[in-house]
């Protein structure tokens, strides 16, 4: 057996873990980055990458940095990191790069891949640094300036490859998707009846590891049946993204009225059906809300029931109770943390004077929300009854 190789930096630390393949032969070194608020030797498609024959490198940017500059242990800088993973391949003799991330590890994947020169695999990540109705200006801890305010100027001026996939019911992903698309080298893919967390998405029904081990094997990838259209529909685009803007503002009369347009260009487009749903929620409307919550109801995904919840908060306050209680419950038995459920079913049961179980479901939200100051004030008020 040769002699280990003199490697570039240890095989593991906090924010990194290096699996180099040295008994088998592989030309590719794939690098998978980390999303937001990972903690100490945590890392993303950790179980999947240790499968993989090709070698391997995890990291994890250990604060909400959004790769802006350096990795912790691997280089104070983001050239200097560039540096080290240059520095791998020429030790492992490989000829080709994988980088791959969601959400901040997506730009974290697309903005060294651009780098290096890689074929790179992203999962709904922002485009354009800390927009206004941005992840990364909701998320972003970083001190700035930043180092990279928009990803397509260093994808137009490299040569990486990227495919980049997001699911169609978040607004936010959409937009991102948009702006990509004019970019050379970039195809992009969105799904029906998914959100932002695509990954789970696609793990949950057996896709991801086909999906990866496809991409890093430069084959073609696998059909997705519910693969849509709308990341390439600028009219629908443009309008649910201004309906997002206005959700941070809070101007829920322009959220339905750019759900509205955007519905003109896409009638069946998911994510405008939710914000219009919760905007008439906001403003009262709560029997308007019924029919496009509903229908986006249909498709949505276990890790994000967006909708449903939305739903049952309007059929209490339309006052159909029972519909209600009956589609939250459900929601828990999919998704038995979540805590907006628990209230609904909280109020539900004020509501039909059952205390007792108001005050179960309440503490069952707030274990799951400590911090929510709607549920602390619904708990008090039972408490002084």
């Amino acid at each position: 057996m040769n002699a280990p190789k003199p490697y570039p930096t240890p095989l593991s630390s906090a924010s990194f873990h290096i699996l180099p393949r040295e008994e088998a032969a592989s030309d590719t070194l794939v690098i998978f980055f980390g999303a937001k608020d990972l903690g100490d030797s945590s890392f993303n498609f950790f179980q999947l990458g240790r499968e993989l024959p090709e070698h391997v490198i995890f990291v994890n940017n250990g604060v909400n940095d959004w790769y802006q500059y350096g990795i912790p242990d691997l280089g104070e800088t983001f050239e200097a990191c560039v540096e080290v993973f240059r520095s791998w391949a020429e030790v492992l003799g490989v000829s080709k790069i994988c980088c791959v991330g969601t959400s901040m590890g997506g730009w974290g994947a697309m903005r060294y891949g651009a780098a290096l020169g890689a074929r790179v695999l992203a999962f709904s990540s922002d485009v354009i640094f800390c927009d206004e109705a941005s992840r990364s200006r909701a998320y972003f801890t970083g001190p700035h300036p930043v180092a990279c305010a928009d990803l397509r100027e260093v994808l137009n001026e490299s040569e990486a490859q990227v495919t980049f996939v997001i699911g169609e019911r978040d607004p936010i992903d959409l937009y991102a998707a948009s702006l990509l698309s004019d970019c050379a080298g970039v195809e992009v893919i969105s799904l029906v009846g998914c959100g932002h967390f695509v990954p789970p998405h696609l793990s949950r029904e057996g896709r991801l590891g086909p999906l990866l081990r496809s991409f890093i094997a430069g084959a073609a990838l696998p059909v997705a049946p519910d693969r849509g259209n709308l990341a390439h529909n600028r009219a629908y685009v443009s309008a649910i993204y201004a309906a997002q803007k206005a959700v941070e503002r809070g101007e829920w009369q322009r959220v339905a009225d750019q759900a509205e347009v955007a519905l003109e260009h896409a009638p069946h487009g998911e994510a405008a059906e939710v914000l219009l749903g919760r905007a008439r929620i906001k403003l009262g409307d709560y029997a308007g809300a019924v029919a496009p919550l509903t229908s986006a109801a249909i498709s949505d995904p276990p890790t994000d029931p967006e909708a449903r919840v939305l739903l049952a908060t309007a059929w209490r306050r339309a006052g159909a109770l029972e519909r209600s209680a009956q589609l939250s419950m459900r929601i828990l038995t999919q998704n038995p943390g979540n805590a907006r459920a628990h209230y609904n079913l909280a109020l539900l049961a004020k509501a039909n004077g059952l205390e007792s179980k108001a005050r179960a479901y309440v503490e069952a939200a707030l274990r799951r929300e400590p911090g929510n100051k709607h549920y602390r004030a619904f708990l008090a008020k039972l408490k002084d009854a």
